[in-house]
């Protein structure tokens, strides 16, 4: 039995706060290290942390900032554990427990010979502190993560570390408060002060103590005993004894009668104002100081062996107590801020400097309830500030006159003299601090650069990442909405205790939901690092939304849409690479599909909805119509000779809807039509009141229809007008009317749609004349412009036009059913003359394809009875299937699909349909069809995607011919579907005819011949003939290079396939130099994180292993896995990865390799069948880590079944096959029956030579193999098996570990990786 080590842990616990317990721990420890003892003082007051503040002259301020402390030493171990669920080896918690590099030593040369104070603090003071003390599950870290071994590993190491542990522990009934005072301790100092509620929590918490850990000693302390006061401390002190009983535990009760009478701390005024050590503020040996108390203290704690301070030399001790001694000077204490709404962001920092400066900050603009009395105005003055002449300021010379802070560059104002002011303009942070405390008088302060840890953004500072559209100068009102908003989503950018909850700008279209979020934006833009605005509707695209996102933070990405958004989500919730981020989703109706795309972390996320239901996931702000005093300031705004009174009526007949009010006073302003004569316009056309969606008629139509028939008349006098000054822009808007609310610029100046509008203006084919539509449009307010600009960040923005839902609608209702169809039908053949040249899977054409998806949905192009609409619809199911968006793929797919085949039902039961239509039809119903089955293939569903592929083909071969390009394809396919299936040699047959049919019909250098020529490498691969694999993979790389470009995608995938083969072939250093080369330009190419790159990573792993460099290999692997498990768990190339690790685990020795290969033989027998060759790969490998745990009869049936299998599903003499009878005879061997083994050895290395060649590392192990049986036996002597290793080591290097097996005597077994399909 071990035996316990004799250090002692004591926890310092109070019930309730302020009761002096952390100083008391303090000076009880700076006490002990002085007597020579190796002391830890522990801030497990995590909610609360201080202890450091006694410690501070004695540190490093950097030291203690940037200490993890407790949570990072909880947090390292968390996640060994998670990675122990990924596959990683059990952590070994002692690694986890050390102390030596996680404390802070403090620096006192005073202690003695082996005496010395350690501080484990709470953890990293920074802003995220709260965030990641609300990560910790206390009841999931110690039920399900190891916790209980954990806190056990840890007091262990407190108590071999050090003489005495000291814990601060956090107040009440907690799980942290349960394991500071039941746990860890040996010993309790449990104190409390004298009321009731101090007492009676006290004395409780004693007795469930001692009820669940007996043996802890209980050391029950009053504290603040005012001096003044002896006879109510005497009673209380009376009473606590009671309450307490029989603690602490003495032999006597005299004994405890001298501790109740003795051990106590006092209340002296003078530690009430800073964290001063009793050590050095009071004088030694002076009874009733707290010094003495502490004494006391220490010497029931440490049972008599330390009972008082060492005297410290009393220079000394006076110049250390000086150092905690605040200096008195005059300064300002209240401040009350006054600026304007558009200076907030202002306020936000300034208040936080001052407060971090010790001065109380009242703002009346953000409460117009607080008391200002009393304290000295601030005035933020700006160009805003300027020109609002309501701020109120103490009079001018007054002795509290205003204080002034200019934060831009202008000239100073006459109501503040310039004595008082500063002008921080053009200044560095830490300048303008400076400057600021200066103004207030309290520069004998000193702050850190950032002002404090979670202070607000400098404001003077830009975002670093943006992607606003242009600010809405004529923006009016709204101040109550934006106040909320930022209330809400928490102002002053301080440390969020965990995930931000959202915030919701609830209300009708039309009501200017997004328009306060973009002001919100704009006004509190310096407040964020990163802004970033995602259109959510459609949902479709907001994950290209956040890809583009992604690529301007530098996050890995790959060419797969739904992983890309995961890791911008995941480094958006770890605050990386900013942690002040506002992500604005506007139009989010679809929650649960929006819902997943919300980030969490340190940011804010702000959403604008029409949907009711956000409230219940969301903090919701309504948004209704505008004030009356806010319609008649924008009206007023923008007419200035507009009166009152007729702002007020045209107001109301508009209903205060924001939108229409924006409209019509765009229109007036536009066109100078007369007030009067627009309000008879509207009283003529439309009710008295123009109704709103709440009254009548909205119980029989959609809020949208009815808010638009409702304002229609105003929009009416716009639209008209549009007409008269441009039929062309009037188009523009009807195409736009039918599209997405939201349409490029690149689209609308493209040559496409002015060749849709030329009719009505010949000058349009001047592309420069074309933004005059654009123009007119705006002017109206119909469609708000952001124009093309270069962005934060150096990025280019291309600009786009938005039309709000309403005014679409509108436009719609002026238009007949015909009008709609036609512009319908035009606006699908804009989009598919837009689309790009160039194949799918290339990278260059992505761009242009993303400008034109999301109108696909919107305007209903899956109708489309155009043949090269419906291509274009072909193509967006494959560019799902090419980024790697297979659900969403095969979804959208499904749907095309009905719509289609609804159709050709149609026209078959139409005698009147061309055939050359319906067949058209039906030619695109299968290529439709041949990509569904794609999708079906990549998630691992060959069955249900062969079926297809063949059902596609036969009516292909039907319809088209054998030879099309499209039967061509889709009979490459149904060879992949084989291949899939492990059918390898039908697959073979199928592909030898397709490549020949491909260089018949294109020649050898078209892209699809050399597609059809990587497929028919494949098979070759897969039947085990590597050297023409090799010989065609070769020729299909040159090719691709020629046709496509080094870089190519496709061209670097058959790169990587010739480093395979070489592998395959023996040559694995050869292969290991290739694939290097490939995985790092797949990471240039595409990004770090790409499918590509991964399985890249894989494929080089692989060869690494095979060249004997597990260690560099396993990393390659837990990297891959680890990515390729969380973004596509149930692919294929996810489970060979896992398969490929569980080898390399085994060839390390790790404990984990045999539950590992037989999960992974598990999931591929349930997924692809018993007698699957990746199954059998599994089977086969099994076999050696059933071998290399001493069971090798066991080994031997599993090694037998491997064999029979392969021969039966790949061939007698395929590399699978000759490698599952290496490890029968290997098997055999161990067993005992050396004349079969050596005859199975035998046969099979003759088989060897003739697939693989004679010098194949597979062959001469198998050799190896013989020799070393035979020497076993006695049958050959020891110069054989030298004389084989030499050989194999002449292949494959001295170091390589088969070669040191051979010199070891050990049998080689032959593991095997899946090859691709």
């Amino acid at each position: 039995m071990t035996e316990e080590p004799t250090g002692k842990v004591v926890t310092f616990y109070s019930f309730k706060g302020g009761t002096g317990r952390t100083m008391a721990l303090a000076n009880v420890a700076w006490i002990l290290a002085s007597s020579g003892k190796r002391v830890l003082a522990v801030d497990w007051d995590l909610e609360s942390p201080g202890l450091h503040r006694y410690f501070a002259l004695f540190a490093g301020r950097r030291d203690i900032r940037t200490n993890r402390g407790v949570i990072g030493l909880i947090q390292d171990f968390q996640n060994a554990k998670m990675r122990q669920l990924g596959g990683r080896p059990e952590p070994d918690v002692a690694e986890y427990v050390d102390l030596t590099d996680r404390v802070i030593t403090l620096e006192w040369p005073a202690f003695p010979d082996g005496g010395k104070l350690d501080l484990l603090p709470a953890g990293k003071l920074s802003k995220d502190y709260a965030k990641l003390l609300a990560g910790v599950d206390w009841d999931d870290f110690y039920e399900k993560q190891g916790g209980e071994a954990f806190f056990h590993a840890l007091r262990t190491a407190m108590k071999e570390q050090y003489d005495y542990t000291l814990i601060d522990s956090r107040t009440g009934y907690s799980d942290v408060a349960d394991i500071c005072t039941i746990e860890l301790p040996d010993v309790l100092v449990d104190c409390f002060t004298l009321n009731e509620q101090g007492i009676d929590g006290a004395a409780t918490v004693a007795q469930l103590v001692l009820a669940q850990k007996p043996e802890i000693r209980i050391l029950p302390v009053p504290m603040r005993l005012d001096p003044a006061e002896k006879v109510k401390a005497e009673a209380g002190r009376t009473v606590a004894q009671q309450r307490f009983g029989d603690i602490p535990t003495f032999g006597s009760q005299t004994e405890r009668d001298r501790y109740w009478s003795r051990v106590h701390v006092p209340y002296q005024a003078y530690y009430a104002y800073e964290e001063v050590l009793a050590t050095f503020g009071d004088s030694p040996h002076t009874p009733g100081t707290l010094l003495a108390a502490y004494e006391l203290l220490t010497a029931e704690l440490t049972e008599g062996v330390v009972t008082e301070m060492p005297p410290i030399e009393p220079s000394l001790r006076r110049a250390v107590n000086a150092q905690f001694e605040r200096r008195i000077v005059v300064a300002e204490s209240d401040i009350a801020l006054r600026y304007t709404d558009e200076d907030a962001v202002w306020a936000e920092w300034l208040g936080h400097v001052l407060n971090a400066a010790g001065v109380r900050v009242v703002d009346p603009t953000a409460d117009p309830r607080a008391d200002t009395s009393g304290c000295r105005d601030l005035l933020i003055m700006s160009d805003w500030a300027t020109a609002d002449a309501t701020l109120q300021l103490s009079p001018l010379g007054a002795p509290r006159s205003a204080l002034a802070v200019y934060v831009a560059d202008i000239p100073p104002v006459q109501r503040v003299s310039t004595n008082q002011s500063i002008f921080i303009s053009g200044l560095t942070e830490s300048v303008a601090v400076e400057a600021v405390l200066r103004l207030v008088g309290r520069s004998e302060v000193s702050l850190a650069p950032q002002v404090h840890q979670g202070a607000p953004r400098f404001p003077a500072d830009e975002p670093i990442v943006s992607n606003l559209e242009p600010r809405n100068t004529r923006f009016t009102g709204r101040e109550n909405e934006l106040r909320t908003l930022r209330r809400q989503l928490g102002s002053g950018g301080a440390i969020v205790l965990s995930g931000a909850q959202p915030v919701t700008l609830q209300g009708m279209g039309g009501i200017g939901k997004t328009q306060i979020a973009l002001e919100y934006a704009h006004r509190f833009r310096s407040a964020y690092d990163l802004i970033w605005w995602i259109t959510a509707e459609p949902v479709t695209f907001i994950d290209q939304h956040l890809h583009d996102l992604g690529r301007r933070l530098g996050v890995p990405l790959s060419a797969a849409a739904p992983e890309n958004a995961r890791a911008v989500l995941d480094a958006l919730n770890r605050g990386m690479p900013h942690k002040r981020w506002l992500l604005v989703f506007d139009n989010a109706e679809d929650l649960d599909r929006v819902g997943q795309f919300l980030p969490t972390g340190p940011g804010h996320v702000l959403v604008t909805s029409r949907v009711p239901s956000w409230g219940d996931r969301a903090r919701t702000i309504p948004v209704d119509v505008f004030e009356r005093r806010e319609s008649i300031a924008h009206f007023r705004s923008r007419t200035p000779t507009m009166s009152t009174p007729e702002a007020n009526r045209l107001a109301e007949l508009l209903g205060d809807l924001p939108i229409v009010v924006a409209a019509a006073a765009a229109f007036l302003a536009e066109t100078n039509y007369p007030v009067a004569s627009l309000v008879q316009d509207i009283e003529e056309r439309g009710p008295e009141k123009i109704p709103l969606p709440a009254q009548s008629g909205a119980e029989h139509a959609s809020d949208e229809q009815v808010q638009a028939r409702s304002v229609q008349v105003i929009w009416d006098v716009s639209l008209n007008r549009l007409r008269e000054r441009s039929i062309a822009a009037y188009r523009l808007l009807q195409l736009c009317s039918l599209m997405d609310t939201a349409v490029a610029l690149d689209l609308i100046y493209g040559e496409e749609m002015a060749q849709a509008l030329t009719p009505y203006d010949p000058s349009l084919t001047e592309r420069l004349l074309r933004g005059r539509m654009v123009q007119e449009i705006n002017r109206l307010a119909l469609a708000r412009v952001e124009p093309r600009a270069e962005r934060p960040g150096g990025e280019i923005s291309g600009g786009r036009i938005s039309v709000h839902r309403l005014v679409q609608y509108v436009v719609r209702s002026r238009m007949s059913e015909e009008d709609v169809r036609e512009a319908r039908h035009q606006v699908h053949l804009i989009l598919a003359r837009s689309r790009p040249g160039g194949e799918v899977e290339d990278p260059e054409t992505w761009p242009r394809f993303r400008i034109l998806w999301p109108h696909l949905e919107r305007s209903g192009a899956v109708e489309c009875e155009d043949p090269a609409v419906r291509q274009l619809l072909i193509d967006r199911v494959r560019y799902l299937w090419v980024n790697g968006d297979f659900h969403r793929g095969l979804e959208r797919a499904r749907q095309t699909e009905q719509v289609w085949v609804d159709r050709l039902t149609r026209m078959e039961a139409d005698d009147q349909t061309l055939d050359d239509v319906r067949q058209t039809l039906r030619g695109q119903l299968l290529h439709l069809r041949f990509n569904m089955a794609n999708l079906l293939r990549s998630m691992g569903d060959f069955e249900k995607s062969r079926t297809l592929d063949e059902q596609v083909l036969a009516e292909q071969q039907e319809l088209l011919g054998a030879d099309h390009p499209l039967t061509l394809i889709t009979a490459g396919s149904v060879a992949g579907d084989l291949r899939g299936l492990g059918h390898y040699h039908d697959a073979l047959k199928r592909d030898q005819v397709t490549y020949a049919a491909w260089q018949d019909l294109f020649g050898e250098r078209h892209a699809r011949t050399l597609a059809a020529l990587n497929n028919l490498a494949t098979s070759y691969r897969l039947i085990g003939d590597y050297r023409q694999a090799l010989k065609l993979d070769d020729q299909a790389h040159k090719g691709r290079q020629g046709v496509l470009g080094e870089r190519h995608p496709n061209t670097l995938h058959s790169l990587g396939a010739v480093g395979r083969d070489l592998r395959e072939g023996g040559e694995y250093e050869r292969s290991v130099h290739l694939l290097r080369m490939v995985a790092n330009l797949y990471a240039e190419e595409l990004s770090a994180e790409s499918r590509g790159t991964l399985n890249a990573e894989v494929n080089l792993a692989i060869s690494l292993r095979s060249s004997g460099h597990l260690d560099e290999a396993n990393e390659l692997f837990d990297h891959a896995y680890d990515r390729l498990s969380d973004k596509f768990p149930y692919a294929p190339d996810t489970l060979a990865c896992r398969l490929s690790r569980s080898i390399t685990l085994l060839g390390l020795g790790n404990d984990l390799a045999t539950s590992e290969l037989r999960a992974v033989y598990d999931a591929y027998r349930s997924n692809f069948g018993a007698k699957h060759p990746h199954t059998l790969v599994c089977l086969n490998n099994m076999a050696m880590a059933v071998l290399g745990g001493g069971e090798p009869h066991q080994a031997r049936k599993l090694a037998e079944e491997a064999a029979r299998d392969f021969a039966e599903a790949v061939g007698v003499d395929h590399p699978y096959t000759l490698a599952a009878e290496t490890n029968l005879g290997i098997c055999t061997a161990e067993c005992g029956s050396t004349e079969q083994a050596l005859e199975i050895l035998t046969r099979t290395v003759e088989r060897f030579a003739r697939t693989l060649g004679a010098n194949h590392p597979d062959a001469l192990c198998c050799l190896a193999n013989i020799a070393l049986t035979k020497v076993r036996a006695g049958r050959a002597d020891q110069g054989v098996v030298q004389e084989v290793g030499q050989q194999l080591a002449d292949r494959v290097g001295v170091a390589h570990p088969s070669v040191l097996a051979i010199k070891q005597n050990r049998l080689l077994p032959r593991v095997i990786d899946p090859l691709p399909f």
